[in-house]
């Protein structure tokens, strides 16, 4: 596993003006990774947008190391990079008490039979 972030350019507005909604981001996630294109077997590319010491970060999550050129492309020029992840999920171990935020967004409501909702978020 690794994982990747990128400092959006939020002073170029014409890097800006291409991402003016999250399918923009979601394309830029998915060009990052070519090979997986080519082949027509895309991976599971889990991203956000987070915000670390007043800038904006795309981060990646993914099995493959994706493309620098590509996640760089509406980034600061010279910030995208990449890390294992395997190496600090090697060092959970049962039992830690870990801090952490969540954004999930929510996909679908069930009803239970006593009239609460339940939402079923995916990450």
């Amino acid at each position: 596993m690794y994982l990747s972030r990128v400092e959006i350019d939020r002073d170029n507005r014409y890097k800006t003006r291409d991402l003016t909604h999250l399918g923009a981001y979601h394309n830029w996630v998915e060009q990052s990774f070519p090979e997986e294109i080519e082949n027509n077997q895309r991976g599971r590319h889990l991203w956000r947008i987070d915000r670390l010491n007043g800038k904006d970060y795309l981060l990646v999550l993914s099995a493959d190391r994706p493309k620098l050129e590509q996640l760089g492309q509406y980034g600061v020029e010279g910030t995208a990079m990449t890390k294992s992840y395997d190496t600090w999920l090697d060092h959970i171990e049962a039992g830690m008490v870990l801090r952490f935020r969540l954004t999930a967004n929510p996909t679908h409501s069930i009803i239970e039979p006593n009239h609460l909702r339940v939402e079923s978020y995916r990450m």
